[in-house]
């Protein structure tokens, strides 16, 4: 599959929302425009990983599961991991249903306190439900290190999907041993 989506969109792995690897010199890509996008590095058995997670893939435990596949593929062990949670839309900026943030709040109370409402606008903070992912998958604590730049305000050096009513690029992120 190396090489897939390198020349083309079309030529991408289609419904793929995570890509991992162990071989040297074979670059790992996704794009994205509000999305979290998460890279995992293993020091140790060099392998390393990058997730694309909105709401759905954060609700259906995306970066747990690639952590996970890690330690079957390549025999990651969780705490010898580095996770990078990348530039993505914040809280603030991250309106969303009530049924989306109930999605967060039936993963548990650490989750549910990722959602909330104010005025009767519902938010969620994908960072931090991502990083509680990380942890619950084995990650220590001082090797999550939790991006502080929101996509959606910090316009002309992020694109956001929403800022600009869907009409935007991509941002990529990268991964390569």
């Amino acid at each position: 599959e190396a090489g897939c989506g390198a020349g083309s969109y079309a030529d991408a792995l289609a419904h793929t929302d995570a890509l991992m690897t162990n071989l040297p010199g074979v670059p790992l890509m996704l794009c994205i425009a509000d999305c979290v996008p998460v890279i995992v590095y293993d020091p140790v058995k060099k392998a390393c990983a990058v997730i694309h997670d909105g709401w759905r893939g954060t609700v259906q435990r995306l970066a747990a599961k690639t952590i996970f596949a890690m330690r079957l593929a390549y025999g990651s062990q969780p705490q010898d991991l580095l996770a990078y949670v990348g530039p993505s839309i914040s809280r603030a900026h991250y309106e969303v249903s009530e049924d989306t943030a109930m999605a967060f709040r039936r993963l548990g109370p650490q989750y549910g306190a990722c959602a909330g409402e104010k005025d009767g606008v519902w938010s969620v903070d994908l960072w931090q439900a991502n990083r509680l992912l990380l942890l619950e998958a084995g990650l220590a604590p001082q090797h999550i290190d939790v991006t502080g730049s929101c996509a959606f305000a910090e316009d002309g050096k992020f694109y956001s999907y929403r800022r600009d009513g869907g009409h935007t690029g991509r941002m990529g992120a990268f991964a390569v041993i």
